[in-house]
């Protein structure tokens, strides 16, 4: 015999509304670690930033190299 809709937390009613609220719930979430974690973050960001801005030329010729590899491993047949 198939549940009633009517009792809590059975039919397909009941597992939809569980599932709406549990993303409700979780919703504020990401902007509440980005905020504490820019309060925890002491300037550390702000170091990064500037070393990346320096070395930019050098960091993107890695990646492109490393693309570069990958797609030429793969042409090869070779898992890489």
């Amino acid at each position: 015999m198939p549940p009633s809709s009517s009792s809590p937390g059975t039919g397909v009613i009941g597992l939809d509304n569980s599932f709406v609220t549990g993303r409700r719930e979780r919703a504020g979430f990401p902007e509440t670690g980005a905020a504490s974690a820019h309060a925890r973050d002491g300037g550390s960001l702000d170091g990064l930033k500037a070393w990346l801005q320096q070395n930019n030329t050098a960091v993107m010729a890695v990646l492109l190299l490393v693309l570069g590899v990958v797609l030429l491993g793969q042409d090869l047949g070779g898992p890489l």
